[in-house]
């Protein structure tokens, strides 16, 4: 298994749960009587905001970013052209503008929901050659865990995404197999 350090990829979808955590910290900084901590919370969430619609990547989300800019996750990449996670937490986030949350969990749809097999898989394709390190998420086989598999809070987080969107169930079969 390879570490977490050294890595130079900053994960797009982890700011999202950051505004979804900040979103929530404004109002109880409210009910406190700090208007300054609850604007400030707001203020970052906006930044935020605005920061990751530029993650997007014609029919999804962007999974993260390389130090030296290099996106991960971009439907011209070989390998993890999709990620599942930064789709869902676009929609889990209620940052995504509607029509692009839908297009992200239908491209999730699409790409990454196996009905036959009854799998919803975090990434496609697998890590497995590219010269990008994108951490100890290679170190699992292609297919295996967070490496093209179906990881269990990333499935949940999909099937949950797609009732605010509007999209096919077909995730929600694919979990209940």
């Amino acid at each position: 298994m390879r570490p977490f350090l050294n890595v130079s990829a900053r994960a797009a979808f982890t700011p999202r749960i950051a505004i979804s955590t900040l979103s929530a910290f404004a109002p109880l900084a409210e009910m406190r009587q700090d208007a300054a901590h609850a604007a400030t919370r707001r203020e970052h969430a906006a930044a935020l905001v605005l920061a990751l619609e530029r993650a997007w990547d014609d029919d999804w989300y962007l999974r993260a970013y390389f130090d030296d800019s290099t996106p991960l996750g971009s439907h011209t990449d070989a390998e993890c052209g999709i990620d599942s996670i930064a789709q869902s937490w676009a929609v889990l986030s209620g940052v995504a503008m509607p029509e692009r949350a839908k297009q992200a969990m239908q491209s999730v749809e699409r790409e990454l929901v196996s009905a036959t097999d009854g799998l919803v898989l975090v990434l496609a394709p697998p890590f497995d050659q590219t010269p990008l390190d994108p951490g100890y998420i290679r170190g699992y086989p292609p297919g295996l865990r967070e490496n093209g598999g179906q990881y269990s809070h990333a499935a949940t987080w999909v099937v949950m995404a797609t009732r605010p969107t509007g999209c096919s169930p077909a995730s929600t079969r694919s979990t209940t197999r």
